[in-house]
């Protein structure tokens, strides 16, 4: 199995170079599909975030309320760390079972993890290759209004 870490900053494009590698024949991981997957509906993930920031963080459906932990933890930097030892283990956790199931199917794989905060989350040395996508930061800020508002 052959590990590329896939990152850059944020509309920089890594989807695109995401898709681009799968379609090359990667089996690829997304660590942002998975950041919303374990705090998902019925998540132990889910669980321990209400646990530690209340009820206040659920949206009426039972979901998690984004801008309202948002609001929580953008506001304190501990409570962000304390957000991030929730789910970045849960993340990786994941993430080493998708890698496990393909290393099993086919042990010459190349698996490419696109993981947006790979350097500063210290995880560059798991990786025999490092992709890093740039892109202009007009260009950037334009695909942010376009797609996100």
């Amino acid at each position: 199995m052959f590990r590329v870490g896939l990152t850059g900053g944020i509309a920089s494009g890594k989807s695109v170079a995401l898709a681009r590698f799968a379609e090359l024949g990667a089996v690829t991981i997304d660590h942002d599909r998975l950041a919303r997957d374990v705090v998902g509906p019925g998540t132990v993930g889910l669980e321990r975030v209400v646990e530690a920031f209340g009820d206040g963080v659920l949206a009426a459906d039972g979901s998690l309320d984004r801008p309202a932990l948002a609001a929580v933890v953008f506001a304190e930097p501990a409570r962000r760390e304390q957000l991030n030892g929730i789910v970045h283990p849960e993340i990786r956790r994941r993430a080493a079972e998708q890698e496990a199931r393909a290393a099993v199917a086919d042990p010459d794989v190349v698996v490419v993890h696109d993981i947006p905060l790979l350097v500063e989350t210290g995880q560059a040395d798991a990786f025999g290759l490092l992709v890093v996508v740039d892109a202009p930061r007009d260009l950037r800020l334009a695909r942010m209004v376009e797609e996100r508002g």
